[in-house]
């Protein structure tokens, strides 16, 4: 690869029928570029790692500060917490807390870069509120206590300006809500700052019951990033943290279980004004998410590098649009069930034309059997037309489909002209009946008419 055509910078991918060596090396002398496997063979293991940028698929990791002292997790208040006297500092993947089959809280598989993760609930303990109230429900250790690295760094790096801190400032104002989710309190951040995390305070009663006072009952993680062009890699530039505390009373202090939910988002960065466009690309091709391309309106002179596109489009192959194929289809089963409407009708005719009285009431007899028979082939006609519909539709242009219903058409008048043939030996008295078949036909053919001008505008619609 020479030239980065990332669909995270917005560039589309030049589709050139062959491009000369001579061209790319131009554009790499020109560009200052080199190949990966020179930068492979040059670059230590540890640079490389340092100037990798996310990928899809990523775990993300977080660093703790731990004292030497004591082994608490102390609360972060950026890059100086790390790099303070007595302060250990550890590296973790970030997990949230993820229900089980039976809805138990399980510390779940790691978060990854561009793969959201759903809100879920699930139920912690029972917990000892006495003895688990400021630590396993703290805000301030699960939200407060880590900085995430804005890139994939080595396993034994140090954060230093190479981390992003969680901010809080979404969460304003503070929501704390009681038993059944029902809002209990809203507390005011100070002023230009936002809300202070602290550790829950267990409060008791004289009634022996105990109460957890902020414990955390929600917490929704935003993960913003974009390109930066000064690492030349994709970076979470900005980590937003929604969070609701709740009360929670235990009566008689015994252990209870404890709701929580958590879920996480990935958002792209917005730069200017607009909004972010959606391209097939965050930060490379994400599976599902349709083709764009675009034409290009003028070319670099003396070269076949194009210096401006037009609008983005998707990506189209002659023959399947990414629409239309559903209405087409539902049109020609109208036409097929139309058809064979019409021959049921020609048939019964036939049959109070030709046969005498007597063997028409015979036949009253069977039309009850008959009709059900005639039913369940007639469904499994509908099925075998439409797996062929089907077929013929993705393999098929409009015309050729067309081709095919006009020469039905001509078998439906040859059957015609065959029957009108062997009823000549029969008597005269048969012109009314062949005039009410006549008919019949001249309403068939209007009846196709008007389907292929339905195919033709249908047609132009989609296409």
């Amino acid at each position: 690869v020479a030239v980065d055509n990332s669909a995270t910078k917005g560039l589309v991918f030049n589709n050139e029928a062959e491009v000369p060596a001579s061209q790319i090396d131009s554009v790499t002398q020109e560009q200052k570029l080199t190949s990966f496997a020179s930068a492979i063979s040059a670059a230590p293991a540890q640079s490389q790692a340092q100037n990798r940028g996310y990928l899809p698929g990523d775990p993300l990791k977080v660093h703790f500060a731990i004292s030497q002292a004591d082994g608490t997790v102390l609360p972060m208040q950026g890059s100086a917490t790390l790099q303070q006297q007595g302060i250990v500092e550890a590296v973790a993947e970030l997990r949230l807390r993820t229900p089980d089959a039976y809805g138990a809280c399980r510390p779940g598989e790691a978060v990854r870069f561009m793969t959201d993760v759903p809100a879920s609930s699930c139920w912690l303990g029972p917990l000892d509120l006495a003895s688990q109230c400021t630590s396993t429900l703290s805000p301030r250790l699960q939200l407060g206590s880590w900085m995430l690295r804005s890139a994939q760094l080595p396993e034994d790096s140090r954060c230093r300006d190479r981390c992003v801190t969680v901010n809080f400032n979404s969460s304003c104002p503070v929501r704390t809500v009681a038993s059944g989710s029902v809002l209990d309190s809203l507390e005011a951040c100070p002023s230009g700052q936002g809300p202070t995390l602290a550790d829950p305070v267990l409060q008791t009663s004289p009634d022996g019951s105990c109460t957890c006072v902020g414990a955390l009952r929600d917490a929704s993680l935003s993960f913003q990033w974009g390109y930066d062009a000064t690492q030349g890699a994709v970076v979470i530039t900005k980590v937003d943290v929604l969070y609701t505390l709740q009360n929670v009373t235990s009566p008689g202090c015994q252990p209870l279980p404890i709701l929580q939910s958590t879920s996480a988002l990935f958002v792209q960065q917005q730069t200017g004004d607009g909004l972010v466009e959606a391209r097939s690309g965050n930060p490379g091709y994400v599976t599902g998410l349709p083709l764009l391309v675009a034409r290009c309106l003028d070319y670099a002179q003396g070269s076949t590098s194009c210096v401006r596109f037009g609008p983005r489009a998707e990506a189209a192959v002659e023959g399947i649009r990414p629409a239309g194929r559903l209405l087409l289809l539902l049109l020609l089963l109208l036409l097929l069930l139309l058809l064979l409407l019409l021959l049921l009708l020609f048939l019964l005719l036939l049959l109070l034309l030709l046969l005498p009285l007597s063997l028409l009431l015979l036949l009253s007899l069977l039309v009850f059997v008959l009709l059900l028979l005639l039913l369940l082939l007639l469904l499994l006609l509908l099925l075998l037309l439409l797996l062929l519909l089907l077929v013929l539709l993705l393999l098929l242009p409009l015309s050729l489909l067309l081709v095919l219903l006009l020469l039905l058409v001509l078998v439906f008048f040859i059957l015609l002209l065959l029957l009108w043939r062997a009823s000549s030996l029969q008597a005269g008295g048969l012109m009314v009946g062949w005039r009410v078949l006549l008919l019949l036909w001249w309403l068939c053919c209007c009846d196709c008419c008007c389907c292929c001008c339905c195919f033709w505008l249908v047609d132009w619609m989609v296409g």
